[in-house]
This record gives structure tokens, C-alpha cells and sequence, in this order.
């Protein structure tokens, strides 16, 4: 059954101006659950669900927008809304993962290589050498006159046996 969009929207910034997140939020999910594609305001539900402090509802909202602009072509607005996901969580490695793929698509090398870095430390941080290997090489991929990432790189090859591997680096 198709809503009345302008009255449920008019309802729903009346409540946000009155700051009655929950009903802002039930208002504006009802958008989003009329049209799943309309990403203003599935965004604008996002911005609810982080001011409501339901940080989960929030990034998971973000990261549907940032796929959805990303899947168009949209990168530096999706970028921007992964930014946002980061506030939110610091240490989310998908979303870091994410910024990297749409840096390096972008051609932006020193982002996608720092968004790269922070993936890197969590993985030696919790003992996952191959994973932090991986990561280790597409930095080293990216700017290969990085000495800093080269030097990391040979010393965790060296780390997990792989003599040939670090001499090289």
C-alpha cells in the first residue's frame, strides 16, 4: 500500500524538530520501506539513528548509502559517507577496507594506503600475519618507494619464516 509521502515527511520533521527521535526514526524508516531507494532518506535516517545514539542502526544505514553510490559511480560521495561510518566506529575494518578499494579507484594512493594501515595494525595486533601480509603487500603495491611499508613488510615476512621474502624487501 503506497503512502502518502509528503505528510509522512512533514510528520517526520515535525518530530525531529521537536527532537522525538523515536518518532522521527519510525517516520522516516517508513520512507525508506516505501522507496528503499531513495537514499536521501535512508541518509537522513542514518543521521536520526547516530543522533539517537543507535550506532549499529546508523552504520548499517551509512553503509547501504555508500554502497548504493558507490555501485553508481558516485566514489568521492561514498568516501564521504564511509567518513562518517569512521566517527561512528574507528575501528571498523570493513569500512576502512571500503575507503581503500574507492582511494585506489580514485587514484588517490596515500589515502587508500592510510586507510590500508589502520587494517594492517589491527591485524598484527590480533596475531593474523597472513591477513596483515596481504594488506602489507597492496600497500607496498600502491607506493612501492614507501620505505616504511617495504621495511614492515620484510620484517613480518622475516617474522613468519620467509627469509627469501624479507631479503628481498
Amino acid at each position: 500500500m503506497a503512502i502518502n509521502r509528503q505528510k509522512v515527511l512533514l510528520k517526520a520533521e515535525k518530530a525531529l524538530s521537536s527532537n522525538k527521535l523515536p518518532e522521527a526514526i519510525a517516520e522516516f524508516k517508513s520512507l525508506v520501506d516505501d522507496n528503499p531507494r531513495d537514499m536521501n532518506m535512508l541518509s537522513r535516517l542514518a543521521d536520526i539513528y547516530a543522533r539517537a545514539n543507535k550506532i549499529p542502526e546508523a552504520i548499517d544505514s551509512f553503509n547501504k548509502v555508500a554502497d548504493f553510490l558507490a555501485k553508481d559511480g558516485f566514489y568521492m560521495k561514498a568516501i564521504a559517507i564511509h567518513k562518517r561510518v569512521i566517527r561512528l566506529d574507528p575501528n571498523s575494518l570493513q569500512t576502512h577496507e571500503k575507503m581503500a578499494e574507492l582511494y585506489i579507484q580514485q587514484g588517490l594512493s596515500g589515502e587508500a594506503k592510510a586507510s590500508l594501515e589502520v587494517v594492517s595494525k589491527h591485524y598484527l595486533t590480533v596475531g593474523q600475519l597472513d591477513m596483515a601480509l596481504q594488506v602489507l603487500r597492496k600497500m607496498v603495491e600502491l607506493a612501492p618507494d614507501d620505505l616504511a611499508a617495504r621495511s614492515a613488510l620484510g620484517e613480518l615476512y622475516h617474522k613468519t619464516g620467509r627469509t627469501a621474502e624479507a631479503v628481498k624487501e
